[in-house]
Formats: C-alpha cells, structure tokens, sequence
C-alpha cells in the first residue's frame, strides 16, 4: 500500500468536495471505483461531483471562470500518458 493510497478515502474525498476541490474529490472518487467497481455510493457520489463541475462552471477556490476547453486538455493529455504507460507496459516481457 502507497502513502497516496491512505488518503484515498470516501472521507477525504468529502472533505476536498466541501472545501471546493472538485477535481481532487473526483480523483479520488475514481481511485476507489478501481478498487471497488460496484459501489452504488461511490459511483454516485463522482457523479454528483461531475455535476457540481458541471453546474458552477468554474473554479471555486479562486472565483474564476475556468475554461472548460482547458480542463477537457488536461483530462485528454493524462489519457494520452496514461495511454502510453501502458502501451510500455503491455510490450514488457512476461
């Protein structure tokens, strides 16, 4: 277990959404989706998250209009790494 990996709980991830940090919320909300595909509550709580996203339209620490373009960049570009993690990994010998 990785020290990131204790703080990945349904707890901080409440805590980050309250305080505004959506997109921490949502990460973390994804991380424990990978370690539990069929939890009902934590599928809807990212969704819920997702939709504040949605809805407010910007960024809530900072009060300022974030660009959605922009944020649909960063999620494009982590695929694309994410993407190329595996394609290396994939060609490592068994």
């Amino acid at each position: 277990m990785n020290k990131e990996s204790v703080f990945n709980t349904v707890t901080m991830a409440k805590m980050h959404a309250k305080q505004g940090y959506l997109k921490k919320a949502a990460k973390i909300y994804q991380y424990l989706l990978e370690q539990d595909s069929g939890s009902k509550d934590i599928n809807d709580a990212l969704a819920e998250i997702e939709r504040k996203k949605i809805e407010n339209g910007h960024d809530m620490k900072t009060g300022t209009k974030s660009d959605h373009l922009a944020s649909l960049f960063d999620e494009w570009f982590e695929l694309i790494f994410k993407y190329k993690k595996y394609k290396k990994l994939k060609n490592l010998p068994d």
